[in-house]
């Protein structure tokens, strides 16, 4: 058969050998097309998945980086069955319809665990004046193996609100988490939500724990951080439709954080106040730099119709907490009025050498929960005016009161959590569909395997045959390739080469007083015709019998008697048995390796002296030729031994000096040498 004509049929054959594998993990489109074809669940599973897709979009998504802010309550060194309950308790009672429990995160974990510390079960109960339970909010008895592991809120909403005066958190089973000195069993949470309507009545309330184990307490965890308002979500933004442009105001950069700026809101009419909430910058180019711009020091001033200003909130006392991205909230006695006026004293700055700047995001005037501020009239004493920010981002002063965000609009708390709990259940089921998917598929490539079960038997059966056929037609022609050339070796070139020779010796012998560079010309031409005559006759049982068989050893003594003739050699091969084990075809490059490094020596060495050494150890074979001779000019490897050492997987390393010799040292790994003993085979 042609071989032009068996190559497409092996590959034809491989295919549908491979078919299985090949439908499943190269080509998965082949599957869903036929499913998009004639598999209705498959079909509604997909546009199930675009839906749902369509709808993340819309929602705010949980951060995975660093947002500063504080860290919550912490309880380390627990035992194993450890319980421990954790009481917030408010000043009167409230009405309560919806609880919301934040998990914290370890900034000491390599990954930043995003939901450390969560107790293997916990029980939520709101409690009365007298602090006993008045309704269970929730029973999580495996709320660490939740199918959506990313932070996301412990959500509940109440069927119907509940008046309590506190609430319990009431903790089992402590799992092990990562700190840098170990692994440990903690318990921690970042922060606690109770709502009646948009107010938090939780927030600033006391926390107290029961157990012998103090909570942790530094710059991260503290008891009072359970009710401080900061979580690691970020600020309460739902990203648009429309790509919002305006993102806040930040002031020049100052050489000192002492640099006083003030910002003026003035409203069309007087209104009822009794709050401010200040929300970060997020500079572009900047990075990842949490609380950005927010003021160290402040007071609020209300400026009446005739200029005249008094002061209704003061915190130039001492420097603020960054509160990272989260809403910087601050409450003052009810108040009217028209024009108030943000005068910060003290502006942040990172580090202390660094440049200084002041911005928000967003400032809301508050009434309640209500954002008073939406609209009003914006001025400021640093950088007034549309300033771009990085490419179609803009600096305006004006929008610190369009209800607008970095990345989307502003909400209330409620409403945030509210759709990060839709978020957690669209990509619950988003999971579960996804699982259902695979199923699908599974299921139809089982089906598609039990289908070409009968073509893969037949392709078993031809590749069983096909390629020892061919292998065999190709081991013939390559026998009778050898063959030809050790033929016309031994008929052509050692024919001339044995004429060369005698026809020398004979013109030696007829030549009368021949010059002494005649005859040692003539010497040469001899002795070389008889060489090569030699090493074409080791190349033809070479090309018969595949390469060097016997003693390896033994063929290096030939050659270093034939080639190093006037030369002071000596031989210390170790390890014999090693080198007498390699396969044939390794043995004859061997053999060229240490012939061309004698021929290089004789020609160009000028030694009087060479040690041949041979050695072996259980990961390498080593072959070394030194000499005294003038060394290598600039030491270079040899091209040649190059290449050999190259196409014999060994590595070549050459020590040369000027005038005190060369040595030559060829290794040849023990890994290399099984690939060369199972190419032989």
């Amino acid at each position: 058969m042609d071989r032009s004509k068996k190559r497409p049929l092996v590959k034809i054959v491989a295919l549908l050998m491979l078919c299985p594998g090949f439908v499943m993990a190269q080509q998965p489109s082949l599957p869903e097309r036929l499913m998009e074809r004639y598999s209705d669940s498959w079909n509604q599973k997909q546009a199930e998945l675009k839906h749902i897709d369509a709808e993340l979009r819309s929602l705010p998504d949980i951060p995975t980086q660093l947002l500063g802010g504080t860290g919550g309550l912490l309880l380390l060194n627990l035992h194993a069955k450890d319980e421990r309950s954790i009481y917030v308790r408010w000043p009167e009672d409230e009405w309560v319809d919806l609880v919301a429990l934040i998990p914290a995160r370890n900034l000491d974990s390599p990954g930043l665990d995003l939901e450390f510390g969560i107790p293997g079960s916990f029980v939520i109960d709101l409690l009365d004046r007298d602090g006993q339970p008045v309704f269970t909010v929730a029973e999580e008895p495996h709320a660490h193996t939740r199918p959506i592991q990313r932070g996301f809120p412990f959500f509940y909403s109440l069927p119907s609100p509940v008046k309590a005066r506190g609430i319990r958190i009431h903790c089992r089973d402590p799992q092990e988490q990562f700190f840098s000195n170990g692994r440990m069993l903690a318990m921690a949470w970042s922060e606690l939500f109770c709502f009646t309507h948009d107010h938090n009545v939780a927030a600033g309330a006391s926390v107290t724990y029961s157990g012998t184990t103090s909570p942790t307490e530094n710059w991260h965890w503290n008891l009072d951080f359970l009710t401080d308002g900061m979580t690691p979500l970020g600020l309460p933004e739902i990203p648009g439709k429309e790509i919002h442009t305006d993102i806040g105001w930040l002031s020049h950069p100052k050489e000192t954080a002492q640099y006083e700026i003030s910002v003026e809101i003035d409203f069309e009419s007087p209104k009822l106040m009794d709050g401010i909430s200040m929300f970060p910058a997020q500079r572009p180019t900047f990075g990842v730099s949490p609380g950005l711009g927010l003021p160290q020091r402040f007071r609020l001033d209300v400026i009446d119709p005739q200029g005249e200003s008094r002061t209704i909130l003061n915190r130039t006392a001492t420097a603020l907490r960054n509160p990272g991205d989260n809403p910087f909230v601050f409450r003052f006695p009810e108040i009217r009025a028209k024009k108030i006026r943000l005068v910060c004293p003290e502006i942040w700055t990172a580090y202390p050498h660094d440049n200084a700047f002041l911005g928000f995001s967003e400032i809301q005037i508050l009434h309640g929960q209500t954002n008073i501020a939406v609209g009003a009239h914006v001025s400021v004493s640093d950088k007034a005016g549309k300033v771009r920010a990085h490419q179609d981002l803009y600096w305006d002063e004006q929008s610190l009161t369009d209800g607008f965000g970095p990345k989307g609009k502003l909400v209330s708390r409620r409403e945030w959590l509210e759709e990060l709990n839709q978020r957690l259940a669209l990509e619950t089921r988003q999971l579960q569909v996804e699982q259902e998917v695979e199923a699908i598929i599974a299921r139809w490539r089982r089906n598609m395997m039990t289908g070409v079960s009968a073509l893969t038997l037949i392709a078993l059966m031809g590749l069983l045959v096909l390629p020892i056929r061919y292998r065999i037609h190709e081991r013939r022609k390559l026998q009778q390739l050898r063959r030809r050339i050790a033929d016309d070796l031994h008929d052509e070139v050692g024919a001339n080469l044995g004429s060369i020779a005698g026809s020398t010796e004979l013109l030696e012998e007829i030549t009368e007083n021949p010059l002494p560079k005649q005859q040692e010309l003539m010497h040469d031409i001899a002795n070389t015709a008889k060489k090569t005559a030699s090493e074409t006759r080791l190349l033809i049982h070479f090309l018969e019998s595949k390469g060097v068989k016997g003693c390896l050893i033994s063929q290096f003594n030939i050659a270093a008697s034939q080639m190093l003739g006037g030369i002071t050699y000596h031989q210390r091969y170790a390890d014999d048995e090693a080198f007498n084990l390699l396969p044939p075809i390794l043995k004859w490059d061997l053999l060229l390796f240490f012939k061309e490094t004698l021929h290089n020596i004789v020609k160009h060495a000028e030694a009087s002296e060479v040690l041949l050494k041979t050695s072996a150890t259980r990961k390498q074979l080593q072959l070394s030729i030194s000499d005294n001779g003038n060394g290598l000019p600039d030491g270079r490897q040899p091209t040649h031994l190059k290449s050999r050492a190259q196409r014999i997987g060994g590595r070549l390393e050459t020590v040369t000096n000027s005038g005190t010799g060369t040595e030559i040292l060829l290794t040849i790994p023990r890994e290399r040498i099984m690939r060369w003993i199972k190419k032989s085979r």
